[in-house]
């Protein structure tokens, strides 16, 4: 009796491994890929930090409009952030995530055609953290539903 209760109970977790293993068909493809970041301002700071974004970051991402990698940006302003939460999200989608991955020589040409050099560049960036917190990033890739 044991043996066919065994056997019975091997026969019905083989058959439901099988169904839920069925093929279905694929509905959806990739889209395009944000990053997503995150930045606390610090406390009287904030209309600096909005002059700095525009004169420091934003000529950033129109270079990659430029080059065809960047599709769109939006910053999102945090009405009315929780502990923990941050102040701002700045949106930024390009074309796939291959438009993300560039050789170092695009950023290279960034940096001098933007700030001069390399070391150009790091001190806009260090500016910047003298007014905010960067809290972190988000690699987000689209999903679309073909008609």
């Amino acid at each position: 009796m044991k043996a066919i209760l065994l056997a019975a109970a091997m026969l019905s977790l083989v058959g439901s491994s099988s169904a839920s293993a069925q093929y279905v068909d694929r509905v959806y493809d990739k889209g395009s890929a944000w990053i997503v970041t995150r930045i606390d301002v610090k406390p009287g700071q904030y209309n600096a930090y909005m002059k700095w974004w525009r004169d420091t970051v934003l000529p950033r991402i129109e270079y990659g409009k430029k080059a065809g990698n960047v599709l769109s940006y939006h910053m999102l302003n945090n009405n009315n952030p929780r502990v923990g939460e941050p102040d701002l999200y700045v949106l930024v989608e390009y074309k796939n995530m291959a438009a993300i991955d560039q050789p170092f020589a695009y950023f290279e040409g960034m940096d001098k055609t933007l700030a001069g050099s390399f070391e150009g560049r790091a001190k806009q960036t260090a500016s910047g953290r003298e007014l905010s917190e960067f809290m972190g990033t988000s690699l987000l890739g689209e999903v679309v539903f073909p008609k």
